[in-house]
């Protein structure tokens, strides 16, 4: 599978309602989760919203994110991708939040395991479209 370690850095904010979140969702690029007791923002730095500072009214933010995205489209039909990701992650003991969408899957890990994250991604044979890990 061919994997891509986008640019940003990722901050995760979790609110404790749903009008708190969706105060923030104006015109930012972000990733969110509205499901009833689980409301939460992940915002990549130079976003609008987060280079102005304007995220507001979180209980709880933790920084420094940074997102494996599966590139290309993915198909309903094609079982068990995230699973096999995961399943590699977990035996290097790296913990991951993983986001879906309709057209691919996204793996945000915290930036301090992602050197490792990739080297264990690659021994499972997947490949890195950008296969060199910029630290800034």
């Amino acid at each position: 599978m061919k994997l891509e370690l986008l640019p940003e850095v990722f901050d995760y904010y979790s609110f404790g309602s749903r009008q708190a979140l969706t105060r923030q969702v104006s015109e930012v690029s972000h990733f969110v989760c509205d499901i009833p007791g689980d409301y939460f923002l992940l915002v990549g730095d130079g976003m609008p919203a987060e280079a102005t500072g304007e995220i507001a009214d979180f209980e709880e933010v933790e920084s420094d994110w940074r997102c494996i995205k599966i590139k290309g489209e993915l198909l309903f039909s094609e079982i068990g991708i995230a699973a096999d990701i995961t399943g590699n992650l977990a035996r290097a003991s790296i913990s991951v939040l993983v986001m879906s969408g309709y057209k691919t899957d996204y793996f945000f890990i915290k930036a301090d395991d992602v050197e490792g994250a990739m080297a264990c991604l690659r021994e499972a044979d997947h490949e890195f479209e950008n296969d060199v890990y910029d630290r800034s």
